[in-house]
């Protein structure tokens, strides 16, 4: 009899274990990070959604995710990739639910051998590092040696174009700040060859094309 035991036993541990990796493999981890409005504004806008969007598939191919499948209507991305030290499978799910007075990025971890406090965590944490990067937006401007020939004023401009972006530097590869309107009024604090920096109704500072504004020099 005791022999015959044997066998029931080691299948029960063997079901037990089953159930137990079976329980750690299923149920995504999840975390959440939450978008606020830039200052002097009320609302999450499209274009707020946008940027959220890109910086999370830059987020993704940064860590060596592919994305499989996107959605930027929907605001949903698909992420996969094999983990590089054991070649076990990873999949991140992003979805950015905009509820007008703030946005939440929604972030779904999977894997047979998940490790949330690594994978999941890393991209948690340098998503968030791009999403709350504000480069000196609403502090004046400071002249460096590198911007010779810098004028400043008080001058006020009119925007003559719609959709005209104002970036962070004076160069046309730094980051889209905002997009702003035909008719909308800035006011120049400085200039360094094509471009102005400008203040924003806000209050933030940012570089524009002289071409794009009403009175530059």
């Amino acid at each position: 009899m005791r022999r015959k035991q044997v066998p029931c036993i080691l299948s029960v541990l063997i079901v037990v274990v089953l159930v137990v990796l079976v329980a750690c493999a299923s149920g995504p981890h999840k975390s959440v990070l939450r978008i606020q409005p830039d200052p002097g504004k009320i609302s999450i806008t499209r274009e707020d959604a946008a940027k959220a969007y890109d910086k999370a598939v830059d987020t993704g191919t940064d860590m060596g995710f592919k994305v499989i499948e996107a959605s930027r209507a929907e605001g949903t991305i698909e992420f996969h990739r094999v983990r590089s030290t054991d070649m076990v499978p990873e999949t991140i799910t992003v979805n950015i639910l905009n509820k007008g007075a703030v946005a939440d990025v929604n972030i779904a971890y999977e894997s047979p051998r998940p490790i949330p406090d690594s994978t999941l965590k890393e991209f948690t944490d340098k998503l968030s590092e791009k999403l709350s990067y504000r480069p000196a937006r609403a502090r004046a401007p400071v002249s460096s040696p590198g911007q010779r020939g810098m004028k400043t004023s008080g001058t006020g401009f009119v925007v003559l174009l719609k959709n005209s972006n104002v970036r962070t530097e004076p160069s046309a590869r730094s980051e889209v700040i905002t997009t702003l309107r035909k008719g909308e009024k800035l006011v120049k604090i400085g200039d360094t060859g094509s471009c102005v920096n400008v203040r924003l109704p806000s209050g933030e500072t940012g570089w524009i094309l002289k071409s794009l504004v009403k009175g530059a020099d």
